[in-house]
């Protein structure tokens, strides 16, 4: 679309500026001028305008951490558990196409207000790994949403956080031989070959302004010191960033101190890892001086409420991490953790767990959280410099939300209408969605992808696997459930300083 008229109700430029009855003109996808819709009218003649004062305009949520799976870890039989028991559990659910998978998990995105996604990809199948990459982010470029595609790599610690030959050693000789039989050992990518397909992505995929190449290191429990470094390098020799999961447990924490003697945040830090363009995924429990470090460094956070509560990881120190302007930005985890894929009920959950006790605790504002879906999740997803807010010269990323739906019956003029969208607001209220001045969901439907057609054929798919496949998957599963006490023997002497008190969510030391 050449050009176009954006209004609203209300438009709210970022999460500091508002602008009743407020429009946006933008050309070739760029924001020229935002104001009073009765003033652009005057001075502009767009091809098209969208929305009116039935609607809010706000700017295009940011997930900035998902892994891309629309069919989710509950469908395919993975009841949650803590994440160290749950990895083992997933490895016992069928593999979803993976264009299909991540379209579908797009679209959910899409239709709960994000235009920008941060996609940290997940290898299960060391020989289908270029292949999957490939897949999964062609999906995003045929919806058209914007995406950071971060090419994952993993070597080591595949059952527990110990050495995978060590671990399998001391197991049974009948568990040794059925991790043989069921190809439960996986076979490593080598860092040449993440780094080849890092290039392959960056050279089909990098001319479009909506695609975005970086690195997902998997975890520091997950990837050797070394690697890590070159990682890093190559990722800035080449202007690129990179994401990695740390301390989301608190297993990983004890791990940080069994293995290095020191939190694992400085560990990062002592490898060259920190810095302006790493964000860190979860960061739950972080101490006082690993908040210090990040500051420091300039790293970032993706803060993932839904899934650190539902894998018992606990809640994040949030507030103390923007407290130090630490940039923190929001992740769905994608639909494999969060079921819904709902952006605004993960803004909302945000907003309620960071609510400390007391008439003058520290909270976690509307606006704050709405500056980390917006502005601060577009610097992690490496798109800070064109999209988060609604101002002139950046790109015409919006989203219209109904605002009737959100005051029935009533709603109180004196409210702040940011205060509303995070109180009243859900996914089903987003009517249109714009990345780049393009509708690419318009009145409640995509414009560019069958969403009936993706599911149906990833129905099918998974309904029809290749023949022997559900036979095969019930022995795994019988054999994994068999495994499962052996991982919990590992641990059980990990966290006795959690004892204490009724629940434990992080901690400051």
């Amino acid at each position: 679309m050449a050009s176009s008229l954006i209004r609203g109700r209300y438009l709210v430029r970022n999460h500091e500026s508002i602008i009743p009855d407020g429009a946006l003109y933008q050309e070739n996808g760029r924001i020229v001028e935002v104001g009073r819709y009765a003033d652009l009218c005057v001075r502009y003649r767009p091809e098209r305008q969208l929305g009116s004062d039935d609607f809010v305009v706000i700017p295009g949520l940011v997930d900035c951490h998902q892994h891309g799976r629309g069919v989710t870890t509950f469908q395919l039989g993975g009841l949650d558990d803590c994440l160290e028991a749950a990895i083992l559990r997933w490895r016992g659910s069928l593999l979803a196409d993976s264009y299909l998978d991540n379209m579908l998990n797009a679209i959910r995105l899409v239709e709960a207000g994000v235009t920008t996604t941060l996609h940290s990809h997940i290898s299960r199948k060391a020989a289908e790994y270029e292949t999957r990459l490939e897949d999964g982010l062609r999906a995003y470029v045929d919806l058209g949403i914007r995406v950071c595609y971060a090419v994952d790599f993993r070597t080591r610690n595949n059952f527990v956080y110990q050495d995978d030959r060590v671990f399998v050693q001391s197991l049974p000789r009948e568990m040794q031989e059925g991790l043989n039989r069921f190809e439960l050992i996986p076979s490593s990518i080598t860092l040449d070959r993440c780094m080849a397909a890092f290039d392959s992505l960056r050279r089909q995929f990098g001319g479009s302004d909506r695609v975005r190449v970086v690195f997902a290191p998997s975890a520091p429990q997950w990837c050797p010191p070394e690697a890590l470094s070159a990682l890093k390098r190559k990722a800035d020799d080449c202007g690129a960033g990179l994401q990695i999961h740390v301390l989301e447990t608190p297993y990983q924490k004890a791990y940080g101190l069994r293995e290095h003697g020191k939190s694992l945040v400085e560990h990062l830090r002592d490898v060259g890892v920190l810095g302006q363009n790493v964000s860190l995924a979860h960061a739950v429990w972080a101490t006082e001086k690993d908040l210090d470090i990040m500051a420091n460094t300039r790293a970032s956070v993706a803060h993932c409420p839904s899934c650190n509560l539902r894998l018992k990881s606990g809640i994040a120190p949030v507030t103390a991490m923007l407290d130090r302007e630490i940039p923190v930005g929001i992740g769905t985890d994608s639909a494999a953790i969060n079921d819904d894929g709902d952006m605004i009920q993960e803004m909302r959950l945000a907003t309620k767990l960071h609510r400390q006790p007391g008439i003058r605790s520290r909270s976690l504002s509307s606006r704050e959280a709405l500056r980390m879906a917006t502005s601060y999740g577009a610097r992690i997803a490496q798109f800070g410099d064109i999209v988060g807010t609604l101002d002139p010269g950046r790109a015409a990323d919006a989203v219209l939300l109904r605002a009737d739906r959100m005051a029935e019956p009533y709603l109180d003029s004196s409210l702040d209408i940011v205060d509303a969208i995070l109180y009243r607001a859900k996914a089903a209220d987003v009517d249109t969605v714009v990345v780049g001045g393009e509708p690419i969901l318009q009145g409640g439907r995509l414009t560019k992808v069958d969403k009936h057609h993706v599911v149906a054929q990833l129905g099918e798919s998974l309904r029809n696997p290749p023949r022997g496949a559900l036979s095969d998957l019930e022995a795994k599963r019988r054999f994994l459930s068999e495994l499962a006490p052996f991982v919990a023997a590992f641990y059980s002497d990990w966290l006795p300083e959690l004892s204490h008190p009724y629940y434990v969510y992080n901690s400051r030391e």
